[in-house]
């Protein structure tokens, strides 16, 4: 996934919050991806023993819950994001996630809710990545529906 934009707002049924989900099984990277305008999902949600997402230079802005949710055996690597006002930035149900050098927890981000444990996948692909303050600018000018030139 790269240059995605996801802007949702929970909605109430019946007084039952909705939430936004992005549930990913199998391998992945998730790149140059944005979430935000409260946001009450898991965005990503991985799930599966089989799952390993590498997950590197995106932005989640005003996140009402969790960002990256890592469940049933599920391995996320997760490095050089902007974490800005989320809620919970990554909640480990059961699985792993590494958290590596370079995110950035900006505003309400930085005192709350990180999770990390368990062994984590290495990245079997060169890749480059950019630090995350660049990354969330990229984002911020590139993500979402574009004029075509």
């Amino acid at each position: 996934m790269n240059n995605l934009d996801f802007r949702t707002a929970a909605r109430t049924e019946s007084g039952c919050e909705k939430k936004a989900a992005c549930t990913v099984t199998g391998n992945t990277t998730i790149k140059e991806f944005r979430v935000s305008s409260t946001c009450s999902g898991r965005n990503p949600k991985l799930g599966g023993a089989l799952t390993q997402a590498h997950i590197v230079n995106n932005y989640w802005l005003d996140t009402s819950y969790f960002c990256i949710t890592v469940e049933d055996g599920a391995q996320a690597r997760v490095e050089s994001n902007y974490f800005e006002d989320a809620s919970k930035p990554h909640w480990l149900q059961s699985g792993a996630i590494a958290i590596d050098s370079g995110n950035v927890y900006a505003g309400t981000s930085s005192s709350n809710t990180k999770d990390t444990g368990g062994n984590v996948f290495s990245v079997p692909y060169a890749y480059t990545k950019e630090s995350a303050a660049t990354a969330r600018s990229s984002i911020i000018n590139c993500a979402g529906p574009q004029q075509i030139q």
